[in-house]
């Protein structure tokens, strides 16, 4: 993504092609289809390790990057870039299993705000939805979300279903659930997040705004379910492209809780400061 030219990259995560394609189709929102491109990997924290590399050490140091994917914790250097925000510790809702659209978006939303924009600097916001859980459809998962210890594991053969026998698409695989639940939640959980990129679109200034994604999910295609590691199947690795731009006609005000870099819930806390995270 560092070859190309942008101001704001909005990183919808998981997010496979048709899906995008779908949500989009009905026009509900001002950006339409767009193009496609073919990510560097089929699984979060690959992709990180493959996209901040040093050959772009330049770009990347005058990247701001608001990440509420967990995976940041040990394939981001921080050090490296402008700033690094991982909202994910801040502001993870333990009983949902994941972070809301919405703390990422009042984040973005205050720093092009609070700082204004030199002419090299660059956000990278990156959402956590679509991905599993499915916000308004929790049923899928048998009401459990992500757990932070089964995220940021250490084996690099990750399998979600692995740490979690609840993960929507091992229960797909099992017949647990059906594929048109999967499909109807999933499209929601994008159209959830879509409307918060919407919202973001609206309350930033920036000429050339890029929405795309880190990967997709297999969803029984040539036996796979999820997004192990280093697929390449298009499924997986096929994904969004869509370019717009953003004005901010002020028609939203961060919530100040979003701003906040310490209120982490007990739980949380508690997982973060047994991984280390948090001294």
């Amino acid at each position: 993504m560092f070859e190309e030219e942008w101001d704001v990259l909005l990183v919808v995560d998981g997010c496979r092609l048709d899906l995008f394609e779908e949500a989009v189709r009905d026009g509900a929102f001002s950006f339409e289809r767009g193009e496609s491109i073919w990510s560097l990997d089929s699984m979060t924290r690959a992709w990180m390790q493959k996209t901040f590399v040093e050959s772009y050490a330049a770009k990347i140091e005058r990247t701001h990057y608001i990440c509420g994917n967990p995976f940041s914790s040990e394939a981001i250097d921080g050090e490296r870039l402008a700033s690094l925000d991982e909202a994910w510790r801040y502001h993870w809702d333990d009983e949902a299993g994941t972070i809301h659209p919405r703390p990422l978006t009042d984040r973005a939303i205050a720093h092009g705000r609070e700082r204004g924009r030199h002419e090299s600097e660059r956000l990278l916001v990156h959402y956590m939805q679509p991905h599993w859980p499915f916000l308004r459809a929790p049923e899928t998962s048998a009401g459990q979300g992500l757990d932070i210890e089964g995220i940021v594991g250490e084996s690099e053969q990750y399998q979600a279903w692995e740490n979690d026998p609840n993960d929507v698409w091992e229960r797909l695989r099992r017949g647990t659930v059906s594929e048109e639940e999967v499909w109807a939640g999933y499209l929601d959980n994008l159209r959830l997040v879509l409307r918060d990129v919407e919202l973001l679109l609206e309350n930033y200034d920036a000429d050339r705004v890029v929405i795309t994604s880190d990967h997709g999910n297999a969803m029984g295609e040539w036996g796979i379910y999820g997004h192990p590691l280093h697929m390449p199947l298009a499924v997986l690795r096929r994904v969004p492209w869509v370019e717009t731009s953003a004005t901010d006609e002020r028609t939203h005000e961060p919530d100040s809780r979003h701003l906040e870099s310490q209120s982490v819930s007990a739980d949380v806390a508690a997982k973060l400061d047994q991984l280390g995270y948090r001294e």
